[in-house]
């Protein structure tokens, strides 16, 4: 999923105040839990990009092609998305 760096930093403080606000959590530095939070989002953007990529690799590596959006496609998609989430 694609989000804009603005997205990122507003889930990134709001996942922040929301732990602080209910009290889930002691934050001493919340600017450093802010970065802290965005850099694992962004990575973990990444690799579900990479992971995306790589099932749709595979998809149209088979041979007889399957077009994409038809429910073969879209079964193997998600057989090969999660095969690939699951190597993380």
């Amino acid at each position: 999923m694609r989000l804009s760096d603005d997205r990122i930093n507003f889930l990134s403080h709001h996942i922040v105040r929301t732990l602080i606000k209910e009290s889930l959590v002691k934050i001493p530095d919340e600017i450093s839990a802010v970065q802290d939070v965005k850099k694992t989002m962004m990575k973990f953007l990444k690799e579900e990009e990479r992971a995306d990529q790589n099932a749709r690799a595979k998809i149209a590596s088979i041979k007889r092609g399957i077009p994409e959006g038809s429910r073969e496609w879209d079964v193997l998609y998600e057989q090969y998305y999660n095969e690939e989430m699951n190597k993380l």
